[in-house]
């Protein structure tokens, strides 16, 4: 009876151990959603600060599971459903790539402090094979998380079978059936539990990301809006203030956008904004983001990125919109753009005084017939 009760208290202190671990990479989580949330760019990403933590968080994880387990237990197994547990999540929320250095760097503790004896090699074998097969499960499209997670249930069932074989083949009667059974029902509580958690958090946190790009994100256009760039530009204009890293500024405005909604519609003006923010889009990315900040004004800002390659990129996009046809019903519609572009300059006290430049070298452009990019010379 007393040996019933441990296990239970033990298996209490694991699942809040677990809980601990879940709740400690979400605070940091939280850290970073708040310190760039002004920060659109970073919605539903992970930059590479937040990555090199979520290694550094998860490799002590592993690290500390090896070293407690070394000093106060007798047996490498004690602990092998917390290890279950962090490599579901690990691969789950975190992806291959990060998991995979977490992996690496745990197993080499794995080794540091329980040796290269042949049943570590062994028990290692078979949590790089679980690691695999998480991995590919959570690759597949065709299953719901569920199915994903009883599936996973599954692998991990399977681990304690390949034990139980093992440690009756190398040593009679050394483990047996209750006690296999009562690790896998242990385990899929351990790692059941704070999965299922995790998922309804993150389906929370997808929403609440929805709601916040629906107030950064043009309705029409689906590129970011003016109320994104205001915050947006500031950060990058302060940060290259900063680092003493390029920045430039492109403002565009459609020529005759006018005339195509006297002429065709609006539907066919908004057709042609539609059409023309794909083409932006396309040229998106960490480095270059556009926005819609006036009725057919947009702005691209070149992030990291001196004036001349900017140039390159902006008379590609001009050239590509001069031969593009928008087919609207019947009509063929063509357009171009006048523009101002240029870098930021030490002369530049604030992000408005470079918003200015460039806006009265857009004006230049279109006093100038349209059709052309200004630039500062």
């Amino acid at each position: 009876m007393m040996t019933i009760v441990s296990q239970f208290v033990f298996f209490i202190i694991e699942l809040l151990v677990t809980l601990g671990i879940v709740f400690g990479f979400q605070l940091i989580a939280d850290y970073y959603t708040m310190r760039y949330a002004n920060e659109v760019v970073w919605i539903g990403n992970m930059n590479w600060q937040m990555r090199l933590t979520a290694i550094i968080y998860f490799s002590i994880v592993g690290i500390g599971l090896s070293l407690v387990e070394q000093l106060y237990f007798a047996h490498t197994l004690t602990l092998a459903n917390l290890r279950i547990m962090a490599i579901l999540l690990l691969v789950i929320f975190l992806g291959t790539q990060i998991a995979t250095v977490v992996l690496v760097v745990a197993v080499s503790a794995y080794f540091l402090f329980w040796g290269l004896q042949t049943y570590i090699l062994f028990y290692t074998l078979l949590y790089i094979l679980l690691f695999v097969g998480v991995a590919l499960l959570t690759q597949s499209k065709r299953l719901s998380f569920l199915w994903q997670v009883l599936c996973f249930g599954v692998l991990a069932s399977g681990f304690w079978v390949a034990i139980f074989v093992y440690k009756n083949m190398t040593v009679a009667n050394s483990f047996s059936v209750t006690a296999m059974l009562l690790r896998i029902i242990e385990m899929v509580f351990l790692c059941g539990s704070p999965t299922v958690l995790i998922h309804l958090l993150e389906q929370n946190q997808l929403l609440i990301s929805k709601q916040a790009i629906g107030a950064y994100v043009d309705e029409l256009t689906q590129i970011y809006n003016y109320h994104s760039f205001s915050l947006n530009f500031e950060r990058a204009f302060q940060k290259a203030a900063k680092t003493q890293v390029p920045l430039s500024l492109m403002i565009l405005d459609l020529d005759g956008f006018k005339q195509v909604n006297d002429t065709y519609g609006h539907l066919a003006g908004n057709y042609v904004l539609r059409e023309f923010s794909r083409m932006l889009a396309t040229m998106s990315g960490t480095n270059i983001i556009p926005y819609r900040i006036g009725g057919e004004e947009m702005a691209l800002v070149f992030n990291g990125m001196p004036q001349n390659k900017a140039q390159q990129l902006a008379d590609q996009l001009l050239k590509q919109l001069r031969q593009h046809e928008f087919q609207y019903e019947n009509s063929q519609i063509y357009l171009t753009f006048s523009a101002g572009l240029s870098q930021a300059q030490l002369s530049d006290e604030t992000s408005r005084d470079f918003f200015r430049r460039v806006d009265d070298l857009t004006y230049v452009a279109k006093r100038a017939g349209g059709n052309k990019i200004s630039v500062d010379v």
